[in-house]
């Protein structure tokens, strides 16, 4: 058996447009995707791990689109 973990989280932005907690967050994110398993690796039902950093426009008005600002993957680090 395995354990996931799986999380949609906003921050908000300070005065200078920066997001502390998040940093955090994510730092410990990129010192640990690479712990990460592939599950079924190299076959038609492979599942990789993932996670995304987004620059959220949800609540501009008018309301804008998220803006993929990173993608790191378990076995191959930053993606994009």
């Amino acid at each position: 058996m395995l354990k996931r973990f799986r999380a949609d989280i906003a921050y908000e932005v300070d005065e200078e447009g920066e997001a502390p907690a998040l940093y955090d967050l994510v730092e410990e994110a990129r010192r640990r995707i690479g712990n990460a398993i592939i599950i079924n690796e190299g076959q038609e039902n492979e599942e990789r791990g993932y996670f995304e950093v987004e620059d959220c426009g949800h609540n501009d008005v008018p309301p804008t689109l998220c803006v993929k600002a990173e993608r790191w993957e378990a076995g191959r680090g930053k993606v994009t």
